[in-house]
């Protein structure tokens, strides 16, 4: 089966008016285009989405065992992603209430359910957390306590955060797997502008004193 066809079926389940009339000719993939649609579902960010459209509308049986078991297992796995990246997250915050510091959450887990109804369905990479520039030294004081550290320390753009990489990225790495590495965006404002783009946003005034 063609690339686009395989593609084209999986898009048109995706569908707010989902169509699900071609899904059972993906049973027919050889193992080859089967890894290469998986690989494509991975890249895309669709795959479990994709899982819970045909769960949603019954209609997992119309794709092969094979198929069906490998977006299970992705599903499993990013469950458990999400939970070890929940603990870090609650740690983080924790400790940072401790100081009297407010942060944000951007992007990620903050999105639900608006742009993504389970946060198991969406696969996340990172964190990212708004603070008032006169917290960021201390913010930054408090990650390194807990193995994270930055080039570039900066109280007015973004400062990028990283636990030491223990293992070289490969494009055989499992993207579902629990990390290896953790990564964590300081922000100062809600959008940062770069050498090609500038954006207009309100200031920020944050308060004097934490209550």
């Amino acid at each position: 089966m063609p690339k686009q066809v395989a593609k084209g079926i999986i898009l048109s389940a995706l569908q707010g008016d989902p169509d699900f009339s071609r899904i059972g000719t993906l049973s027919n993939l050889n193992d080859g285009e089967s890894r290469t649609l998986l690989a494509w579902l991975d890249r895309s960010g669709l795959a479990l989405s994709f899982l819970r459209q045909v769960q949603t509308h019954e209609a997992t049986r119309s794709l092969s065992s094979d198929f069906r078991d490998a977006l299970e297992l992705r599903l499993d796995k990013n469950r458990l992603r999400l939970r070890d990246m929940l603990g870090e997250f609650q740690r983080i915050n924790e400790a940072l209430f401790s100081q009297g510091i407010r942060a944000s959450t951007l992007k990620g887990f903050s999105l639900v359910p608006d742009f993504c109804e389970d946060p198991a369905l969406r696969h996340q990479t990172d964190f990212d957390f708004l603070v008032a520039p006169a917290h960021v030294e201390a913010v930054a004081e408090i990650l390194r306590t807990f193995g994270y550290s930055t080039a570039h320390l900066s109280k007015s753009e973004e400062s990028c955060f990283l636990t030491p990489l223990l293992h070289i990225p490969t494009q055989r790495d499992d993207i579902y797997a629990i990390q290896q590495q953790r990564q964590l965006d300081l922000h100062t404002c809600i959008v940062e502008n770069s050498p090609w783009l500038a954006f207009e946003v309100p200031i920020i005034v944050w308060p004097t004193q934490n209550r």
